[in-house]
């Protein structure tokens, strides 16, 4: 039977090569369909190394915090079996322009990182071996390295000057009435010290993107002066492996996360024992966000703490329209306590005040009588009115509104009411000596301030009592009119007791804190892990492949089926002998499908280097300008192939043909 296989292949090459071919076609179509995917794929990953290089975890924050966070981190004991260093950084993403050609981009990644993160680069990734001998591999104050890609778009040169326009943090969010609208733009002109190629560091991005980044390099100090930080402040830290290629094990990234402990400071914190005795936490948000608020309530709930929300009036009004008004108060709400050195709150007569009601006011001494000097004579009934902010603005846009309240009592400022600290420290107005060197975040009309004698009121009282409030309203009050997204408390004073120590309060808070450090920005982001995954795709690009190039893979398997068939018909009188001699219709179709699948696996074989031939034509066009460039914007994609792929497209073209060749035989029998 063997012989009479072969010898029939033989004899009947002619058809049989054509069968061969189609089969060839069909097997090169389907091995160039999974090898294209293979190289879509494999190049994604190898770009998402290239763009990482070493770097395996990030921590990116909107706040800044020590560097020394990244120096604690880098110090545990484990951190050391798949992490070599944690880099701090800082990250933000503005605007280059050069002053000559007036070219500017945008969206540009600015970084600025010690030396260190020049070093991150594995040997086959560093493009620029003697950029270490000519700038110690990081640049120096008042330098800057741009990548190639942003060099073209500036049309600027090593040795050329550009202006970095990057956004100032604020401590108090631009969208709150009392954050700052304005001048929140950074300038800088700094000297390009280099140009890096558009691969190894200058290629370094965070976002997964095919096209390539627009990267500045900066030395820090640079960075943290333009942003008014100070030199050990950060808000990133990057942690980089031992191997571009290595991907460390989710244990490892857990350690690391678990490893991270910010102090207060980090978190913009404040907690420190005042004069009078109690613990104060407040946060240079001014506000305590939501998260943070929960976590103190919850630490502190055994000592009793008093929760207190100041809020700015930029006008109290008494007396028939308004004639008494005092411009600028801090008011603040709280429920009353008769703990001290919280409480109690009394009137000048020494009488205790127990609580407030919803539309009631106190009034410290000093406001009421300069309504007196005003010729407005307050007694307790009579209504006081507050003009203020809306809690929250849009669009850069602010809006006053008023409240009226009757005034319960007026209160003594030689006890608990009279405390500054009830105020938090606001840079450029708590920390000025008179209102006028105030340089608010908030709309501010210096007319509105008396400050010249013989009617400098309100500079005298700045000067006696800073930010001290000058009205007291109950906490649900408060919360009701001046409560926003950004939070509803701005200070939380626990009262002292025997062995307590502003250390003690301290590590509960942080201890707390710890385990709710993602929701404030704390959080390890695995970006290469995240990166890889996203290279791999939602879609399986072996399948999407396949797709397009169904119809060509049934063509060709079409086109083997009908070739054999035509061969079988001109071979009708060759079967017939076979029958006569005693072969039965099953021992022919026996032989025919056995000589089918001979030419098959031949003709899958011959289509393997087609299929290498087709990728390699596919990605040439995918690369081309002048082809299919535009379908995936830049030109990175590279051959990669796999044997799981060259097996996969044999055998199933192989199988496929022979398949269609016995169906065919089969109908034939009929």
């Amino acid at each position: 039977m063997i012989r009479l296989i072969l010898a029939s292949l033989l004899y009947h090459w002619r058809m049989n090569l054509a069968v061969g071919l189609g089969v060839a076609v069909s097997t090169a179509v389907l091995t160039g369909a999974l090898l294209v995917g293979d190289s879509v794929r494999g190049s994604l990953r190898q770009l998402t190394l290239d763009r990482l290089g070493t770097v395996d975890e990030v921590l990116i924050t909107d706040r800044f915090f020590h560097s020394a966070l990244a120096t604690e981190v880098a110090a545990e004991p484990a951190f050391g079996q798949s992490f070599s260093m944690a880099v701090p950084a800082i990250f933000l993403q503005g605007s280059l322009s050069q002053p000559d050609s007036g070219a500017r981009a945008s969206q540009v990644n600015l970084w600025a990182c010690g030396p260190a993160f020049f070093k991150l680069d594995d040997a086959e990734r560093n493009h620029n071996e003697d950029r270490a001998a000519r700038h110690g591999n990081a640049p120096a104050e008042g330098e800057v390295f741009i990548n190639q890609p942003l060099a073209e778009e500036l049309q600027a040169a090593v040795g050329d000057d550009v202006v970095v326009r990057l956004p100032r943090p604020t401590e108090i969010p631009p969208d709150s009435p009392l954050g700052k609208k304005t001048d929140l733009i950074a300038n800088r002109r700094l000297k390009v010290a280099q140009i890096l190629p558009a691969a190894g560091t200058g290629q370094f991005s965070l976002r997964p993107n095919q096209q390539a980044p627009l990267n500045a390099f900066f030395h820090l100090a640079d960075l943290q002066s333009a942003l008014d930080q100070p030199p050990d402040r950060i808000n990133a830290i990057l942690v980089a492996g031992h191997e571009a290629a290595h991907v460390p094990p989710d244990e490892s990234e857990q350690r690391l996360q678990k490893s991270l402990l910010p102090k207060l400071a980090d978190y913009g914190l404040s907690l420190r024992r005042s004069e009078r005795g109690y613990f104060n936490l407040s946060s240079e948000r001014m506000l305590l966000e939501p998260v943070i608020e929960r976590a103190a309530l919850a630490v502190f709930e055994p000592n009793h703490p008093q929760v207190a929300f100041t809020y700015l009036a930029n006008y109290l009004q008494a007396g028939e329209n308004d004639r008494g008004r005092i411009p600028y108060s801090t008011i603040t709400a709280l429920d009353l306590t008769d703990q001290p050195p919280l409480g109690p709150f009394k009137t000048p007569e020494g009488q205790p005040i127990e609580s407030l009601a919803e539309d009631e006011i106190l009034l410290n001494r000093w406001a009421v009588d300069d309504f007196a000097q005003q010729g407005v004579a307050l007694k307790p009934g009579d209504r006081v009115r507050l003009t203020y902010f809306e809690p929250e603005s849009t669009h850069g846009r602010v809006s006053e509104t008023t409240r009226e309240f009757k005034l319960k009592a007026v209160v003594s400022m030689t006890g608990p009411a009279g405390d500054p600290d009830f105020t938090p420290e606001l840079r450029g107005v708590t920390d000025q000596a008179s209102l006028d060197n105030w340089d608010p975040p908030f709309p501010y009309d210096p007319r509105r301030v008396r400050t010249a004698p013989p009617h400098d009121e309100d500079d005298r009282y700045w000067h006696d009592y800073k930010a001290t409030p000058k009205g007291f309203v109950s906490l649900a009050t408060g919360r009701k009119l001046w409560s926003s997204r950004f939070g509803q408390t701005t200070s939380i004073r626990i009262p002292p007791a025997e062995g307590l120590t502003e250390a003690d309060l301290a590590k509960q808070l942080e201890k707390e804190l710890a385990t709710r450090k993602e929701s404030l920005g704390f959080v390890f982001r695995p970006l290469k892990r995240q990166g890889l995954a996203a290279s791999r795709g939602t879609t399986d690009f072996n399948e999407l492949f396949l797709g397009f190039s169904f119809f060509i893979i049934v063509s060709a398997v079409m086109l083997a089926a009908l070739l054999f068939r035509l061969g079988v018909e001109r071979r009708a009188s060759e079967i017939g002998t076979l029958a006569a001699v005693g072969f039965n219709a099953r021992q022919v179709r026996w032989l025919l499908s056995a000589e089918g699948l001979l030419v098959s696996l031949a003709g899958g074989a011959l289509g393997l280097a087609g299929g290498l031939g087709f990728a390699w034509l596919m990605l040439a066009g995918l690369r081309d300008p002048h082809w299919w460039l535009a379908a995936v914007s830049t030109p990175f994609l590279q051959l990669h192939t796999t044997w799981q792929s060259f097996t996969m497209g044999y055998l199933a073209g192989a199988t496929i043909c022979w398949l269609a060749i016995v169906w065919s035989l089969w109908r034939m029998s009929k």
